[in-house]
């Protein structure tokens, strides 16, 4: 058996353009990373209001100084990508979301600061309303 498909490939070794396959093959790799790129971008732009929303609600519990840490920033990013709806996920690798959001950094820690104060004063609020009903 393992002769005949040796046998096979010897064939076929002298009608293959070994050269021409690998270019062939670079050419459409190169093409294909530039194109899913240009796709991942268009749908976290697209979806970004909703996985904002999911990585603000990800994030209430990281402590504001860790915000400031790279790696500890990343590390809430690859958490949150667990919490992001199934087609996002399908789409966009767990790589390409956390290196999408490192580029929004800035942005993303100074809404979050805000959003944070938002939801404490909302539970502050809540939590005297309470007292007074008591």
């Amino acid at each position: 058996m393992f002769k005949n498909v040796l046998n096979k490939a010897k064939e076929l070794g002298g009608k293959v353009d070994v050269k021409g396959s690998i270019e062939s093959a670079k050419n459409t790799t190169a093409g294909s990373l530039t194109e899913t790129k240009s796709k991942v971008g268009g749908i976290m732009e697209s979806n970004w209001p909703k996985v904002e929303t999911v990585i603000y609600e990800g994030l209430l519990g990281v402590a504001e100084g860790k915000l400031q840490d790279d790696a500890a920033l990343a590390s809430a990013f690859d958490k949150v990508y667990e919490m992001l709806p199934m087609p996002i996920r399908i789409v966009v690798s767990r790589v390409k979301f956390i290196d999408f959001c490192m580029t929004k950094k800035e942005p993303i820690v100074a809404k979050f600061s805000t959003y944070r104060s938002s939801k404490v004063e909302a539970l502050s609020l809540a939590k005297s309303k309470e007292v007074e009903t008591i």
